[in-house]
């Protein structure tokens, strides 16, 4: 630990956080301090991966950025994967770039006719002499406008069961076929995208592990996933909820949330209740806090249970309400905390 610890400190000297950080990824690698549990020369010394936190914790410390957004599937898939399954030829040629950030990557799973089903997805790959010919979509594709490498699962063997004819490549983003388009949102914004290969030739080298055995380094792949997203666990405060929270708090100064923004600056006027057919009121009974059951009449096709023949009425959107209340006013406290 404590060789580990003065190699970072004598790396921070030689780099201070106001240069250039590319040079000081390039740096880390060769140092062996971009993932310490990964063999000497492939950007690790072979130790314990618990270790890894401390070393980003100085790095952080001394100003240096964090990269692992801006290639959170090259840092936290495609690295461990290629560690695993890769040759010494693929590590030597790919971890390198992808932890400097030269290289950003993106993950080719996810197809609009299979969904979560892995096993299921329809693209294929057909060899043709020492290239790979893949056609297929795509879709979800997180990264995949800027992603230089892509992660990539097609099936290669129709005629076996579903798990055992796929294959894991290497993709060329930069390769022809490769169409990126962007998926647009409610928002206006494309966080994602979907991506069409068409004959996209991949060089057999680029393949990782053994044909058909795309299966179980996509299981590998995705157990780095969990591991990667799960370890980023945050401080109190911090994430949506915390920006939310932030969001609120500025609102509010500026009198657009809460008792400020409403008519008066008062509470609002308590809602009235809208009677039912035969003067029953819906919503809550009154000295009950039970929705009445008596005050409903049979709809078409036999629809039962609201004044309005079958479409929910405010008995039905009062659960829904109440929980959205509730969470307003939970904002609320946090927001004045």
């Amino acid at each position: 630990m404590s060789d580990l610890l003065e190699a970072v400190d004598e790396l921070l000297a030689a780099h201070p956080a106001d240069q250039d950080d590319r040079a000081l990824r390039e740096a880390r690698f060769d140092a062996g301090l971009a993932f310490v549990h990964f063999d000497p020369g492939a950007g690790g010394r072979g130790l314990d991966a618990s270790l890894q936190a401390e070393v980003e914790r100085r790095f952080l410390a001394a100003g240096h950025m964090d990269w692992s957004d801006r290639n959170i599937i090259g840092l936290g898939m495609a690295a461990p994967v290629i560690h695993e399954h890769g040759s010494p030829e693929q590590r030597a040629r790919f971890l390198r770039p992808l932890f400097t950030g030269e290289e950003v990557w993106c993950q080719l799973f996810s197809e609009p006719g299979s969904g979560s089903d892995l096993a299921g997805l329809s693209s294929r790959a057909e060899l043709d002499g020492d290239e790979w010919v893949v056609s297929g979509q795509k879709v979800w594709t997180t990264l995949g406008h800027v992603a230089r490498r892509g992660l990539l699962v097609a099936r290669t063997d129709p005629d076996v069961p579903k798990h055992r004819g796929l294959t894991y490549f290497l993709l060329d983003m930069r390769s022809p076929g490769v169409d990126v388009r962007p998926l647009r949102q409610m928002t206006g914004d494309a966080e994602f995208n979907e991506v069409y290969l068409t004959d996209v030739r991949i060089p057999d080298h680029d393949r990782i592990g053994g044909v058909g055995d795309g299966w179980r380094v996509a299981m590998s792949t995705l157990m780095n996933e969990r591991v990667s997203l799960g370890g980023g666990a945050g401080e109190r405060g911090s994430g949506p909820i915390g920006e939310a929270v932030e969001l609120f708090r500025a609102a509010r100064a500026q009198g657009r949330a809460g008792a400020a923004a409403r008519p008066g600056g008062g509470p609002t006027a308590p809602v009235r209740r809208r009677a039912a057919p035969g003067g029953t009121r819906c919503g809550r009974s009154a000295g009950r806090g039970r929705a009445p059951t008596t005050a409903t009449r049979t709809g078409p096709a036999g629809r039962t249970g609201s004044p309005t023949g079958g479409r929910p009425g405010a008995a039905a959107r009062g659960a829904p309400a109440r929980r959205a209340r509730r969470a307003g006013r939970a904002v609320d406290a946090a927001a004045g905390s």
